[in-house]
């Protein structure tokens, strides 16, 4: 996200620009392709765009180190 002078911050996500106008009060415009979509709370929508720009850390699982076996040919089961 990119913010410019007076309030305007512009974002490109899922191939579409996204441009938001802070309005004050927590309250923003929100224009996808330069359409008006609507008003939001601020705070609500710059976190969301956040993530879908892969700008914030996104909680991952607890991954497990996998138990690696020992390779063995397939000639010694056939023998």
């Amino acid at each position: 996200m990119i913010r410019l002078e007076s309030g305007i911050y512009l974002s490109e996500v899922a191939g579409n620009k996204v441009k938001v106008i802070y309005c004050g009060k927590n309250a923003c415009e929100l224009y996808i392709n330069n359409e008006f979509k609507g008003r939001a709370p601020f705070d609500y929508v710059r976190e969301r765009l956040m993530i879908w720009e892969n700008k914030k850390d996104l909680p991952t699982a607890y991954i497990i180190p996998y138990p690696f076996k020992q390779l063995v040919p397939l000639i010694d089961f056939y023998v």
